[in-house]
C-alpha cells in the first residue's frame, strides 16, 4: 500500500497537504508529474501572496520550481484531463458499492463500464475501452475520486468536507478511507473463479499515514446510482 505524504510524521497535517492529495488523485502512478504540479501551485502561492523570501537559497529553490512546472495554459488542459479520469474511476467504484447494497449481482466492474459508457456516450470518456483503461490506471485512488465526487454531489459541497480546507480535509479523507475499505472488502459476483479478486486490491490503493487519526464520519445512504 502506498502511503499519502501529507503528514509530519506526528499526526500533524503538512501545510500542503491537500495539494499532494489533489496531485495523487490526478497523477496516482507518475511521481514526476505530482512534483511538477506541487511545483506550479507553490508558484502561484507565492505569486499570489507577494511572499518575501528570507535567504537567497529560499529564492533560488522557488525559481527553480518555476522554471520546472509546466506553462499554466498547458497545465489547465493536462489537468482537465486527469480529472476527468479521475471523476470516471470515482463513479465506477460509487456504481459498484452502490449496487452492492441494492442489487448486489450486478457490482462489478464491467456492469459499471456499461452503465457509464450510456452516461458518456456523447463524449470521448464513452469509450468501454477508455473507460477500462481509465479504471486500470485510477484504480489506486478511486476511492478518492469517489470521495470527490460524492461531496460535489450528495453532500453538496459541504465545507466540512472540502479537501481544499484545514477544517475539511480530514473528513474527505475519513469518507474516501471508507470507501476504500469498502472496496477492499467487496468481490464482483464471479462464479468458479478459483483466486478471486476484490474491486480494490489492497496492495495498490494509496491510504493515509498511519499517525494520522481520521475523524468519524457519518454513514452515508446509498443512492442507487452516482450522478
Amino acid at each position: 500500500m502506498s502511503i499519502l505524504p501529507i503528514t509530519d510524521g506526528n499526526g500533524k497535517l503538512l501545510n500542503n497537504a491537500s495539494f499532494v492529495t489533489i496531485a495523487t488523485m490526478l497523477f496516482p502512478n507518475d511521481e514526476k508529474k505530482r512534483e511538477s504540479f506541487l511545483a506550479a501551485k507553490e508558484a502561484e502561492i507565492v505569486i499570489e501572496e507577494k511572499r518575501y523570501f528570507k535567504s537567497t537559497e529560499g529564492f533560488h529553490e522557488w525559481l527553480e520550481s518555476v522554471l520546472q512546472a509546466p506553462a499554466p495554459d498547458k497545465l489547465k488542459g493536462i489537468l482537465e484531463s486527469q480529472a476527468k479520469k479521475c471523476e470516471v474511476a470515482g463513479n465506477i467504484l460509487l456504481y459498484i458499492l452502490n449496487t452492492a447494497a441494492h442489487e448486489s449481482q450486478h457490482a462489478s466492474v464491467r456492469k459499471a463500464v456499461y452503465i457509464l459508457g450510456l452516461q458518456y456516450a456523447r463524449s470521448r470518456s464513452g469509450s468501454p475501452r477508455w473507460i477500462n483503461t481509465t479504471w486500470s490506471e485510477f484504480k489506486p485512488v478511486a476511492h478518492l475520486c469517489a470521495a470527490l465526487n460524492f461531496w460535489l454531489g450528495d453532500l453538496k459541497s459541504r465545507e466540512d468536507y472540502d479537501l481544499g480546507t484545514e477544517l475539511g480535509l480530514p473528513k474527505f479523507l475519513a469518507l474516501a478511507e471508507g470507501f476504500r475499505k469498502e472496496g477492499e472488502s467487496h468481490y464482483p459476483p464471479v462464479k468458479h473463479q478459483r483466486n478471486p479478486v476484490s474491486t480494490l486490491p489492497t496492495p495498490k490503493m494509496w491510504s493515509v499515514p498511519p499517525d494520522f487519526v481520521l475523524p468519524t464520519v457519518e454513514r452515508m445512504p446509498w443512492p442507487l446510482l452516482p450522478d
